[in-house]
């Protein structure tokens, strides 16, 4: 439960008034600082957000209440359509530090929507986070801290056993790697809305090691190896829409063959081979 402290009754046309972080990253940390201090100065605020995926975040906070709500949209054919933060509450200081507890639903371009819970406490330039699943039985947290400097935000996960951080840049753009048992991968996210992807994953039989593009409308295309005991078996080029559906050459060692995946109307996958393998995805 957030406790309310009651934010300055004074409100200027600014919102931050002697910020407690010299870096001063209230204008591009994509969160309720960022929207409300590009707003009307009264809590309001209708904001096109850094980068190029999100085209406007449009929302109120009221410092009385500590309630807040937001709607982000996205650009046409962008694989999310909108995010929607209903029922929040908290304190937007006027100093810029921060400590707000809210639930934010995305619904993607299959009309699929996700919910995830957030707690986030801001003191100067320093910024603590967590997540869960609100749908959960019983909260699973997931704890995050980092720091603003003038142009970023560089954050770390506390996982046990999992080697997770990333760095938010102030243009919209960001990088992140995350290492546990038999992962390793590295995600760079452009501003225009792309991401590029490198991977090395074992399964106890198998390696796959390789790169993943995607596109703005989410869209995947995939170039990667699959190895055996350090011996590579098969090169694998592969093109997916973002329902899953798709359809990969294996040129393999002793063979060479085409696959199509297809995704039915319940979500499951299947795939056809031409070398007459099929079953589940």
């Amino acid at each position: 439960m957030v406790l309310l402290l009651a934010a300055c009754a004074t409100l200027t046309p600014t919102w931050i008034e002697a910020p407690a972080c010299d870096a001063e990253p209230y204008a591009w940390s994509d969160d309720l600082l960022s929207w409300i201090s590009q707003g009307q100065g009264d809590g309001g605020f209708a904001v096109d957000p850094p980068g190029d995926a999100a085209t406007l975040v449009e929302g109120n906070y009221s410092p009385y209440s500590g309630s807040f709500s937001w709607e982000r949209t996205y650009g046409d054919d962008h694989y999310r359509t909108r995010d929607v933060v209903e029922d929040g509450f908290g304190t937007a200081w006027h100093n810029g530090d921060l400590d707000i507890e809210y639930v934010a639903t995305t619904t993607d371009r299959l009309d699929e929507a996700t919910r995830v819970g957030l707690r986030v406490q801001r003191e100067g330039c320093d910024q603590q986070w967590w997540t869960w699943d609100p749908g959960a039985a019983g909260a699973d947290y997931t704890r995050f801290s980092g720091t603003f400097s003038r142009d970023a935000l560089e954050w770390v996960a506390d996982v046990a056993d999992v080697e997770w951080s990333g760095t938010q840049a102030g243009d919209g753009s960001s990088v992140e790697d995350y290492v546990a048992a038999g992962i390793e991968q590295h995600y760079d996210r452009s501003v225009d809305g792309t991401a590029e992807r490198t991977f090395v994953q074992d399964d106890g039989t198998y390696t796959y090691e390789g790169s993943e593009s995607r596109a703005w409308n989410g869209d995947r295309s995939q170039d990667y190896d699959i190895l055996q005991g350090g011996t590579e078996l098969c090169s694998v080029e592969a093109e997916f829409e973002y329902s899953g559906e798709g359809d990969a050459h294996y040129d393999c060692r002793n063979d060479d063959f085409d696959c199509e995946y297809v995704v039915d109307d319940e979500g499951a996958c299947t795939y056809t081979c031409t070398n007459d393998q099929k079953g589940e995805c």
